[in-house]
This record gives structure tokens, C-alpha cells and sequence, in this order.
């Protein structure tokens, strides 16, 4: 997220007319953990958006976040797939993610590839 993101939120009228009212964030995205990344959304977020608090995490987080509080094995089967075990506080990858053009297991992508595959062998 940079200064053309930044942009964006700030000429999109619904945004600058009531953002003075948003009060928390919740920012999911691939790529979002680390330090640096998270950074840079937060400066982005909390410049046009000055009285919300943010919560910026991965997006195997928003998967924890809809499916459990408690201890759980949590699966995403997207565009990328990933799966990680939350003990109800903090998640334990066993493998990272190489993003959704190494681990594309599940999603229509993979089977429309796997399904041509098929066809011309």
C-alpha cells in the first residue's frame, strides 16, 4: 500500500466524507507478516482514517478470525491455499505460504490448469 492507495482512499468521496466516524479497521492481506508490511498499510490507513484503531494481519488471520477462538486447524483453499494450527492465541505455520502461483492447490485456477492438462495428454 503506498501513495497511489493512499490517493484512492482519499478521493473516493464516501471515504472522506465519513471517515471521521470509522473507528477500527480490520486489514487482511497476503504478505502482511512482517513488520515492514505492516507498517506501511498502517501509515497509509491510520493518514486517512485518523481516528480508527487497526488491526493489520495475514490473511490465514481472517479464516482464524471467522471460523474459531478456540484451539483449531484452519485451512484456506484460494487462490493460494495455506492451513495453520491456532492454539486460541497464536497461529503455528508448518510450512509459509509461496503465494498463489506455488501453492494453488484447490482453488479454479488449478483445476481449469489440471483439467487441460488432462485433456491434451
Amino acid at each position: 500500500m503506498g501513495k497511489r492507495d493512499k490517493k484512492v482512499i482519499i478521493d473516493h468521496k464516501q471515504s472522506s466524507d465519513y471517515s471521521h466516524l470509522i473507528t477500527k479497521i480490520y486489514f487482511f492481506e497476503a504478505g502482511c507478516n512482517t513488520p515492514k508490511s505492516k507498517n506501511n498499510i498502517q501509515f497509509v490507513l491510520s493518514d486517512c482514517f485518523k481516528n480508527a484503531t487497526t488491526i493489520i494481519e495475514e490473511d490465514t488471520m481472517v479464516a482464524v478470525y471467522a471460523t474459531t477462538k478456540i484451539s483449531a486447524v484452519v485451512c484456506i483453499v484460494a487462490r493460494g491455499s495455506n492451513c495453520c494450527y491456532i492454539n486460541g492465541i497464536s497461529i503455528h505455520s508448518k510450512t509459509p505460504s509461496s503465494g498463489f502461483l506455488v501453492m494453488d492447490e484447490g482453488s479454479g485456477n488449478y483445476f481449469v490448469i489440471e483439467l487441460l492438462k488432462a485433456h491434451y495428454y
